[in-house]
């Protein structure tokens, strides 16, 4: 049997016959004509350490502070009146402006009352102990740049505010 352009017809190989098995909303476009239609994977999702999970875990209460960066290579010390400071369950965000631009610290607590802290921007490392309600203080490490850490919490009455 022959077809109007004089080829046999039904055509065989193993293209038309994978072909005529396909719906047309399936067939493969030129690229996956070898392989055929893949199906549709859903992406992973992303694994969160345990770290950041307890910091959602219940009420997180949120701080506008002031941070106070010193330097050990006799650089005079940094101030910000506007930083911002986050406490979960066993974990602490903060967030401050420096000369180099935005640093975000967040990390869980070691033991009580000691936060292991990761900056988000850029390599550096800080450890905060909390010496009251109000303060931590603490030391961080970027290189071979070193240096200490104070976080001063205003009074109740200065923006404290609890986040669910």
């Amino acid at each position: 049997m022959t077809s109007r352009s004089g080829r046999c017809w039904p055509q065989s190989g193993p293209w038309h016959a994978r072909q005529s098995r396909l719906e047309p909303a399936t067939r493969p476009n030129a690229a996956n004509r070898k392989r055929g239609p893949r199906p549709v994977k859903p992406r992973p999702k992303k694994l969160r350490r345990a770290g950041a999970r307890r910091a959602y875990a219940g009420a997180v209460r949120q701080f506008s502070c002031r941070v106070v960066v010193g330097y050990c290579d006799g650089r005079l010390d940094l101030e910000d009146d506007d930083a911002d400071l986050s406490l979960g369950d066993g974990a602490l965000v903060l967030a401050y402006w420096d000369e180099q631009g935005a640093v975000v610290f967040a990390g869980a607590e070691a033991e009580p009352g000691r936060f292991e802290l990761t900056a988000r921007s850029r390599p550096r490392r800080c450890t905060l102990l909390r010496e009251d309600a109000r303060t931590f203080t603490g030391s961080w490490a970027q290189g071979e740049e070193c240096g200490t850490l104070r976080v001063v919490i205003p009074d109740e009455g200065d923006g404290a505010t609890e986040a669910r």
